[in-house]
């Protein structure tokens, strides 16, 4: 266990190296209703590992993911090519002057339009705003991803 005060918590776990019984132990939920169009994502993440399976994650979901590593980044690539996306994903706690949900606010404010879905691990965040945007607690599995994702893009 790592902790570091303002930036969290890293557990580290080590199992034995098992035998591959050919099951997958994740799979992609069909879709059970509504439109099956593909999500244009912009996700914000500054863990880079997180990052990657979250990303293959969401593509498994048929979804297109653009990854952006900082609020700051995701705010250049929303004012450049805004069009592109149906969805903003951010954590909620991020290092720099800008955390996720500062950047949600921003995004809110600017495009109103674009719905926004924040993630968080940490138990002790305060998601108090005159906003009110949908919250994924991590862990998660790919089923309730799916189905917060398919909610708060309106399809």
């Amino acid at each position: 266990v790592e902790s570091r005060p303002g930036e969290g918590s890293r557990f580290t776990l080590f199992l034995p190296r098992g035998e591959a019984s050919g099951t997958p132990m994740m799979h992609s939920p069909e879709p059970r209703q509504g439109p099956d169009r593909v999500l244009r994502i912009l996700m914000v993440e500054d863990d880079e590992r997180v990052a990657d399976l979250s990303g293959q994650l969401l593509t498994s979901l048929g979804s297109i993911v653009t990854t952006a590593s900082s609020p700051k980044a995701a705010l250049e690539t929303l004012t450049l090519r805004r069009d592109d996306f149906d969805l903003l994903l951010t954590d909620v706690v991020m290092p720099g002057p800008i955390d996720g949900l500062e950047l949600a606010n921003t995004v809110k404010s600017r495009w109103p339009n674009l719905p926004v879905v924040l993630t968080t691990g940490a138990t002790d965040v305060r998601l108090k705003t005159e906003r009110d945007f949908t919250v994924l607690r991590k862990p998660f599995s790919a089923e309730v991803l799916w189905r917060v994702l398919r909610h708060a893009s309106g399809s």
